[in-house]
């Protein structure tokens, strides 16, 4: 599934330069001579840049010049977004196996002694070798844990003003792209070009959105499985122990934007409705 997203995403960002230039190197390509058209070079280029050289006698060398660091700026910009949803996904996993960790402790344990999995006592005092294995176990997985809790932290300090500027980015190009689509023909290049752009930046914060919501609820999931982990004839220590990491896992583990709200799909929402909210205000004052 991630395979597929990551070629999708890869595959739109693409397109965002491609349709841009488009026009561009179509009315390029059907001019005969340059020169001894109407059409300047300078209105050709879709971008406004200067050069260190006459742009009207190497025209294809500007073209060039814009095309080219667009494509791989692009392509920097998916590999960072690949990059923390790859992070996003590692995390997840995590998670689901130390849900599965906490659910399957005692069984593990039995197995490991070769007890019968249908093994039943009072109380796991009257077993001091299954009772010290079990909280051996506990404190393995509770380790694993927190250093999952801590990577969380970390990443949330690395990404979070990314988030934000993602975040802003994707408003105002919902705002800036359906103005601008709402005067063009349907379907022509720059329509298409708009359409594109906005598409791209919308996928992007849909990508991170998705993903960091996957964290948030698979470490909600960690409590069920504490909850599952056939606790009952368990000794004090390994009731604390599980007390103590289902309290910790009370406040929930989040990524966010800018540190102030939480990178879920009510995030990717709210960005949507914020946008459209603020074109249908400026196309009716205009």
């Amino acid at each position: 599934m991630f395979y597929i997203n990551a070629l999708l995403f890869f595959t739109i960002a693409n397109l965002v330069p491609i349709s841009k230039f488009y026009e561009t190197f179509y009315i390029y390509l059907k001019l005969d001579d340059l020169q001894n058209s109407n059409v300047t070079c300078k209105e050709l280029l879709p971008y406004f840049n200067r050069f260190p050289f006459d742009i009207e006698n190497h025209c294809t060398a500007a073209l060039l010049i814009q095309y080219f660091p667009m494509q791989f700026y692009v392509f920097q910009i998916a590999c960072y977004d690949l990059q923390f949803t790859s992070l996003c996904l590692y995390i997840r996993a995590h998670f689901v196996n130390i849900r599965g960790a906490f659910r399957t402790i005692r069984a593990r344990c039995l197995h490991n002694m070769r007890l019968p999995s249908n093994y039943q006592i009072f109380s796991d005092s009257e077993n001091p070798l299954l009772s010290n294995m079990m909280e051996r176990e506990m404190k393995k997985i509770t380790i694993h844990l927190q250093m999952i809790i801590d990577v969380c932290k970390d990443m949330e300090d690395i990404f979070c003003f990314g988030t934000l500027a993602q975040s802003l980015v994707t408003l105002f190009a919902i705002i800036s792209c359906f103005y601008i689509m709402s005067y063009e023909p349907l379907f022509s290049p720059n329509f298409i070009a708009q359409l594109d752009y906005c598409g791209g930046v919308l996928i992007q914060l849909t990508f991170c959105c998705v993903y960091g919501n996957e964290i948030t609820l698979n470490a909600q999931y960690v409590m069920i499985g504490i909850y599952e982990s056939d606790w009952f004839a368990a000794n004090t220590s390994f009731k604390k122990s599980m007390i103590m990491n289902m309290r910790r896992l009370q406040k929930p583990i989040v990524l966010t934007i800018g540190k102030f709200y939480p990178l879920t799909l009510t995030a990717l929402i709210a960005v949507i409705r914020c946008g459209f909210s603020y074109f249908t205000v400026l196309k009716q004052t205009t």
